[in-house]
């Protein structure tokens, strides 16, 4: 899907730059795959980028070891250089995904699509919360301490089965 898309980038673009259009459909289609992608895949793209955010400072600001790598020390070596890169992809990644969902409104008030929306302010704020939750999951919270598995009672036990 990614090769896709990236071949129908390029052609829309080659089209942008002759100015010629010969077919309209691929215009269209990449509207979709992008809609799809940014909406489907933000948090786990986002979840990427982030990931080198996720640092342990219980032991100080220098000792701090990355919890995705915990051989890795977060503010030197290899991940000082991966923070950076990180960072300026999640920056850039999500300023994107936000103006995408900002241009996904309708204006016209005759237009019968019924997934048509008049205003786009619910999704940019659904975006907001999904970055926010995202940023302070990887920051604030020591995932392997997080039960992998919820304990369901037994039914038996609250006598529904006899």
């Amino acid at each position: 899907m990614l090769c896709g898309s990236v071949g129908l980038c390029a052609y829309v673009a080659q089209n942008f730059k002759t100015g010629r259009f010969p077919h309209v459909w691929p215009i269209k289609l990449m509207r979709f795959f992008v809609a799809i992608f940014f909406t489907l895949f933000y948090v786990s793209t986002l979840g990427v980028f982030i990931m080198t955010f996720d640092c342990d400072f219980s032991a100080g600001a220098a000792e701090a070891v990355n919890r995705k790598f915990p051989t890795r020390k977060c503010l030197s070596g290899v991940m000082l250089p991966a923070g950076v890169v990180g960072m300026l992809l999640s920056i850039t990644f999500s300023v994107i995904a936000f103006f995408m969902e900002q241009a996904e409104s309708d204006q016209n008030p005759l237009f019968t699509d019924p997934l048509g929306q008049p205003s786009s302010a619910v999704n940019v704020r659904n975006m907001i919360g999904k970055t926010a939750i995202s940023l302070l999951w990887v920051v604030l919270v020591d995932a392997s301490k997080v039960s992998p598995k919820p304990k369901i009672q037994n039914f038996k036990t609250q006598n529904f089965i006899s």
